[in-house]
């Protein structure tokens, strides 16, 4: 069936604007006989008027006249193989697409992107039932369900995920080396892009999950609880923003950015050239932006802009480098393609596609083994069961929700909820799943909870340093 597709494909090329893009080598055997017999219908058929390639033309065009999925599968293939954001979808993928970007469908909370043979989740909404349950960015989509999701793209892995609130739906996970298997109830997708906190009375901090069509308005509200507080240092979190439309960008630009450039972009068709400007005379805040290499598109050239303007350091990993803009085409069935028609420079001139952005500050986060003495400990001497009150329950209790199986209050009382944890822990552990935190239970709790690693957010520490001299408040 390969072969027949590259056969397939080489003719299309020729079919799809007279352009063989595969290489003599990469033809199949089944190519060869295709040509072989074109050229034997231009000479011996009776027509002397059809030429070698008005014959594969008419083959290709009427097998795919007659097969509807051949075709999609074609245009689906032709516009991947152009770059990496240029796709196509059908009229049901691109609703799909749609309510993704509007926020119109329950799911596991979520952002991910094509990676090569897999689709990777990015980062997380806030509130994300998937991060939970103990899924982590970098992770590889493997299987939903059970279906097999390589080679999958981005809008077949979230319509696969998406559905009824509520609804349990089984997610498989490739890290590393290891495939882990969570099972998520689908949530209401929390639509909130931008959140703020105070961290001290010098520094405020604002994190931008993506760039969707209310985030400039977050962002303007963000700001407005930092002038509350008398704060203009701000640490801007882009990490694992992996961007979205390039108006919110720009928006958001012209609230900070001083007087000038944001970004240029240019287009194949120069008419379509465009330079967006901030027209503020002064910006009242100063930034350090953590960025890392997730933080890619729409929020690089917020980023850059900042960067640039001198109003702002990013400290963190260099950026991911997608520099490209995509326009959307309809066409007349309803399906829609996804086309790279330009690319990005920044304020100062600068390329960002398959480049990035330096950090002013190279710092890289790392985890540390959980430290186990902070927490209660168990004691091994006695075991324990719904409606019992005791230290080693709150230890239990701390552990399984370190572990992702426990959610409710951290107390002394065992609980129904406790319970469930305990079974669901036994069970996948091998363990007779009886909800009794017995002995075994205890030991393999504290094995696994021991094995446990915790991010050390250092650039979070460092940006916060960089305005104050002093580190950042533990206890914030």
């Amino acid at each position: 069936m390969k072969k027949k597709l590259i056969a397939l494909f080489s003719a299309a090329c020729t079919f799809f604007g007279g352009i063989n893009v595969l290489a003599a080598q990469e033809l199949s055997d089944e190519y060869d006989v295709f040509e072989q017999v074109a050229g034997y219908i231009s000479t011996y058929y009776i027509d002397d008027q059809l030429k070698d390639q008005d014959i594969m033309n008419l083959g290709i065009s009427e097998l795919l006249r007659n097969n509807d999925d051949m075709l999609v599968e074609l245009l689906k293939s032709t516009l991947s193989a152009l770059d990496p954001y240029s796709e196509f979808f059908t009229a049901e993928e691109y609703r799909g697409f749609v309510n993704n970007i509007n926020k119109t469908f329950y799911g596991i909370g979520v952002r991910i992107n094509q990676k090569d043979d897999y689709v990777v989740i990015e980062g997380f909404t806030a509130d994300s039932p998937a991060e939970a349950a103990g899924m982590m960015a970098g992770d590889k989509i493997s299987k939903v369900n059970g279906e097999d999701m390589r080679g999958k793209n981005t809008n077949q892995v979230r319509e696969a995920i998406a559905g009824e609130l509520g609804a349990e739906v089984e997610v498989s996970v490739l890290r590393d080396t290891r495939e882990y298997t969570y099972t998520v109830k689908r949530a209401a997708v929390n639509d909130s892009t931008v959140g703020y906190k105070k961290l001290s009375d010098k520094v405020g901090y604002i994190s931008i999950i993506d760039m969707s069509d209310h985030t400039a308005e977050e962002f303007a509200d963000a700001l407005s609880e930092a002038d509350a507080d008398n704060i203009s240092n701000i640490i801007l979190d882009l990490r694992d923003n992996v961007g979205g439309y390039l108006d919110c960008a720009t928006d958001i630009g012209k609230m900070i950015i001083p007087k000038g450039v944001i970004v240029d972009t240019k287009y194949r068709q120069s008419f379509m050239d465009k330079t967006y400007y901030s027209e503020l005379e002064k910006s009242k805040y100063s930034f350090n932006v953590l960025v890392n290499d997730y933080t890619a598109s729409a929020a690089e050239i917020l980023a850059s802009a900042i960067q640039d303007s001198g109003i702002g350091k990013l400290v963190g990993e260099k950026t991911y480098g997608k520099g490209v803009i995509q326009h959307t085409f309809p066409l007349s069935n309803g399906a829609v393609f996804k086309l790279t028609v330009g690319h990005y420079i920044t304020r100062n001139g600068h390329e960002i596609n398959e480049v990035g952005l330096n950090p002013d500050e190279f710092v890289v986060n790392y985890t540390d083994p959980i430290d186990t003495h902070k927490y209660t400990p168990f004691t091994y001497k006695v075991k324990w069961h719904v409606g019992d009150t005791d230290d080693n329950i709150k230890a239990a209790k701390e552990r399984l929700y370190l572990l992702r199986y426990y959610d409710g209050e951290i107390n002394d009382v065992f609980d129904e909820k406790l319970e469930e944890a305990v079974k669901t822990f036994q069970h996948e552990n091998n363990i007779y799943p009886y909800g009794v935190l017995d002995l075994t239970t205890q030991t393999n709790i504290e094995n696994k909870f021991a094995e446990l690693e915790v991010l050390v957010d250092v650039q979070l520490d460092h940006a916060y340093e960089m305005f104050t001299g002093e580190p950042l408040p533990k206890d914030e």
